[in-house]
């Protein structure tokens, strides 16, 4: 409570002077962290508002793209990449409320996918690469199960002679300055 007082005086020097009490509530501090958001992975946002001993009503999300949420710390998944301005409104019961926007920037993210053929020990098993994005540079790491990797967009890779094996291969792709994804 904070007593706020006016004192007028006139032009011939009389005075008066009133006092109210003014009671100033606690608002909360709004915040919230996400990782870098990807067209194709929902984006795990964690909502880090300080409450101030305050007791809560409810949180209010705005997406930026028509969507919004009240879940404390929502997952949310992106129809289109680009930048989205997401609000996230928190109301507390004494009446208070503050807001806090941040800009989202969806980057692309690639949809991993390959196929390769089952091949005898010591010949050559070529990999076809049937990942699709639609915009940026992209690398590719393979992992071929068995130490051996390349970048290279559709490698042919020998395994060595002797027993029977099955090996597991990775292929992960990652869009220069943007997301990844792996098969």
């Amino acid at each position: 409570t904070k007593n706020v007082q006016l004192q007028v005086v006139s032009e011939f020097g009389c005075t008066d002077s009133k006092t109210i009490p003014v009671l100033v509530k606690q608002t909360p501090t709004t915040d919230y962290s996400f990782p870098f958001a990807c067209s194709r992975t929902a984006t795990p946002f964690t909502n880090t508002t300080n409450l101030n001993g305050e007791a809560l009503q409810s949180y209010f999300w705005n997406f930026g793209d028509g969507f919004t949420s009240t879940a404390t710390s929502p997952l949310k998944s992106w129809s289109s990449i680009g930048p989205r301005f997401v609000t996230l409104t928190t109301y507390l019961l004494n009446g208070c409320s503050t807001t806090e926007s941040k800009e989202v920037n969806v980057g692309v993210q690639p949809n991993v996918s390959f196929s390769a053929e089952d091949r005898c020990a010591g010949s050559e098993v070529p990999f076809s690469n049937l990942t699709t994005f639609a915009q940026g540079t992209i690398n590719y790491i393979w992992n071929f199960g068995d130490g051996n990797t390349s970048t290279q967009t559709a490698p042919v890779h020998t395994y060595g002679a002797g027993v029977s094996q099955t090996y597991t291969v990775q292929l992960k792709a990652s869009i220069a300055c943007g997301c990844s994804d792996s098969a």
